[in-house]
């Protein structure tokens, strides 16, 4: 359905063209302008619908533009790069043994720091990963 919608507008321009032309103005303007907005418009195909477009999936992130969740860590793409800032690639960011979606929907701990509070105890480890404390368990 794309390709015909795109060749029928590639035909709609050649006639435009052709009859600037026949009328005397040799532009390329308005062809140029279709190419430009062709171009722009694919550009912003989100496939996955994660929030990022398709071709900064492929070129910038390396991302998979077909999946929401490339690292399956239960945070899009989308999120992981537009709100927290990790890593879409890596399930655990921080290397503290918890996948980012477990911290940030659960735990509510910081997925990109493997000791949210400080403390000296890992997140994994820590019984009270959001409060700092001085017991061995990571609690006050």
């Amino acid at each position: 359905m794309k390709q015909r919608i795109t060749a029928t507008m590639k035909c709609i321009a050649f006639f435009i063209s052709l009859f600037l032309i026949a009328c005397g103005n040799t532009s390329r303007t308005l062809e140029s302008s279709y190419i430009s907005q062709t171009a722009h418009k694919q550009s912003l195909i989100d496939t996955d619908d994660d929030g990022i477009p398709d071709q900064q999936e492929i070129y910038i992130y390396k991302t998979d533009p077909k999946s929401k969740d490339t690292d399956g860590d239960g945070l899009t793409d989308g999120q992981e790069i537009l709100k927290y800032g990790t890593d879409p690639l890596m399930s655990d960011t921080d290397g503290d043994g918890l996948i980012d979606g477990y911290e940030v929907n659960v735990l509510k701990t910081n997925p990109k720091k493997a000791d949210t509070d400080g403390d000296g105890v890992n997140d994994k480890e820590d019984k009270c990963p959001t409060i700092s404390g001085k017991l061995p368990d990571g609690c006050p």
